[in-house]
């Protein structure tokens, strides 16, 4: 079994303020067609306030079922049913104003031997998946009706 933990951060572009930056990772929590594969998303329930809900999603010709949780406005939590394997999105500042957004996940896979050639491969699938996915919002927040 190997646990993989990645991330990547980017730098937002200093026309997109915070807020909007974090109505933008909202909308791509509830609804990330397009991104990572993801071909098609439905919500199947959610709470009353909508900071907590699940998700079936088809990626890569995979159904999985995520439960995602809202913490606005900096971030959001995506937890795998199946695996517990987890994703978020985190939007920070530093003191100068920059904002920034960062991706991590935490992928658990028992079906992986450590060491392995796969192990090897999985990692560097992994790695690129983070940088895709930092890379991929940045497009998005240029994007963004500012």
């Amino acid at each position: 079994m190997v646990n993989y933990a990645v991330s990547a951060t980017r730098v937002i572009p200093p026309n997109v303020p915070k807020a909007k930056a974090w109505l933008g990772l909202k909308d791509n929590a509830r609804n990330p067609v397009g991104f990572g594969g993801i071909t098609e998303s439905t919500i199947v329930s959610e709470n009353e306030d909508g900071t907590e809900f699940v998700r079936k999603l088809v990626r890569m010709g995979k159904e999985e079922t995520q439960t995602v949780t809202l913490f606005e406005p900096t971030w959001y939590k995506a937890r795998w049913q199946d695996s517990g394997s987890e994703a978020s999105a985190i939007l920070s500042s530093d003191k100068e104003g920059a904002t920034y957004i960062t991706f991590t996940y935490h992928w658990i896979r028992p079906d992986v031997e450590a060491g392995s050639e796969e192990d090897k491969q999985m990692a560097a699938q992994y790695e690129a998946i983070a940088n895709k996915a930092a890379d991929s919002a940045i497009k998005a927040a240029g994007d963004l009706k500012v």
